[in-house]
């Protein structure tokens, strides 16, 4: 039934402030919100949202993200005798963001289910875990990395990120309940990917 509305808001603020001659500070702050009667899912982390994360792990109607950039140069130019790579670029960078449903419900990455508790009750979707002062929903990533243009200008991006530490529930088999305990940390990961920066 399609009688219903899908109505969704999209705010995308970008500042850049220069901090020497050739290097800037970026800030975007953005949401996508659902705002109608049906909720039209979508995809959000990896590459420019939340580096550190894979590719649209996470899924909701609801979005918002924070991205904080250094960028400055390295080289400029580094000519050989078949191609050149130009304006090679370095980043230094902060993420923050969170894909959720209405009424605060939260579609968990490991299961791709709604997450519940062990009598099937939701766990309320919440940004920060106020219990163990450290992100819950929310997740975040830092890190660097590199940029440059090749191949007729394309942008070509390497960067290594590491996650910021985050609650996750789980069911715990001894005692037959969902737990919540401090996620794994699995260090630094590296991505690279192809798209200008925001």
């Amino acid at each position: 039934d399609f009688d219903e509305d899908l109505t969704q808001v999209n705010l995308d603020y970008r500042a850049y402030g220069r901090m020497t001659r050739r290097s800037l500070f970026a800030l975007r702050l953005a949401t996508l919100q659902n705002v109608g009667d049906r909720e039209f899912l979508r995809g959000f982390g990896g590459i420019n949202y939340l580096r550190g994360y894979d590719y649209y792990e996470f899924a909701g109607s609801n979005l918002a993200w924070a991205n904080f950039e250094f960028r400055f140069p390295l080289v400029d130019l580094l000519a050989f005798p078949v191609l050149a790579i130009q304006d090679v670029r370095g980043m230094l960078f902060l993420d923050l963001g969170a894909a959720y449903l209405d009424d605060d419900l939260w579609i968990d990455p490991n299961t791709g289910f709604i997450r519940v508790d062990e009598l099937g009750q939701p766990i309320k979707f919440d940004f920060w875990d106020s219990t163990n002062d450290r992100l819950q929903d929310l997740r975040g990533s830092y890190g660097a990395g590199f940029q440059f243009l090749f191949l007729g200008g394309l942008q070509f991006n390497w960067v290594w990120a590491k996650r910021l530490d985050y609650t996750e529930y789980v069911f715990d088999p001894m005692t037959s309940t969902v737990v919540a305990r401090e996620a794994p940390n699995s260090g630094t990961t590296t991505q690279f990917y192809i798209a200008f920066d925001f």
